[in-house]
């Protein structure tokens, strides 16, 4: 979905619309890779959660990284594969790249953590419940 967006399809993204302009594959890579790699980590993360605690506590563990993380990378690689680019550069307005970040995580970036904690954390566990999720494998 985020790909579509940065190629103007669905709801269209003005910094994806800008980051594809630049470079077609480091916008896949930022905006695909970065999730995918996310997706991994998580399932790594819930595995060793789930075997030092239990499943409840992996759900809302697993919740918390996946905002942490998504920020990580989505951010890390958009400055990494794009931070160079004096268009994309502008859209910090002055601003250093790390205030840039600050700046996004505090405004944006908490409330995400808080959100998908407690949402990641009961809907998975209404599931496990009510066995329509199974943490075995």
């Amino acid at each position: 979905f985020s790909f579509l967006q940065a190629i103007g399809m669905i709801m269209p993204s003005g910094l994806g619309m800008l980051t594809f302009s630049v470079s077609p594959f480091l916008t896949f890579v930022q905006r695909v890779g970065s999730r995918a790699l996310v997706g991994f980590l998580l399932g790594l993360i819930f595995k060793g959660t789930k075997k030092m605690t239990n499943s409840a506590t992996g759900f809302f563990v697993t919740g918390f990284f996946a905002a942490v993380l998504n920020f990580i990378f989505f951010m890390g690689l958009l400055v990494l594969c794009f931070g160079g680019n004096a268009d994309v550069a502008e859209m910090w307005a002055g601003k250093t790249v790390m205030a840039y970040l600050i700046a996004t995580f505090m405004s944006n970036s908490i409330f995400e953590i808080l959100v998908t904690t407690i949402l990641t954390g009961v809907i998975s566990l209404g599931l496990y419940k009510a066995k329509l999720l199974n943490t075995q494998q």
